[in-house]
């Protein structure tokens, strides 16, 4: 697998900072349950990782390794799309 391709791999940007599928894919729908159900398993994930591997992991790790595992597909594609227009704003939040 080349750079140009893993970058463009989601479940490989996901997982650079945790284990491989800790982070389910969010494909839908957008409403708020789904939503809310997936950040709550986002922030399982990252505690998961952080008790396994002694590390903490910063606000942007934890905002890539999200944000990568919104499909791009649809019906998140909008939302997929937000987030890289937003990420550099997310990240600078404290």
């Amino acid at each position: 697998m080349t750079f140009t391709s893993k970058l463009l791999n989601s479940e490989y940007l996901s997982s650079k900072f945790l284990k491989m599928g800790t982070i389910s894919l969010f494909n839908g729908p957008i409403q708020d349950l789904p939503i809310s159900e997936w950040l709550s398993g986002c922030e399982d994930a990252f505690e998961s990782y952080e008790e396994d591997n002694e590390k903490t992991m910063t606000d942007k790790q934890k905002i890539h390794a999200a944000g990568n595992s919104i499909s791009k597909a649809s019906p998140t594609d909008k939302l997929y799309s937000w987030w890289i227009e937003n990420r550099k704003k997310l990240e600078a939040k404290k």
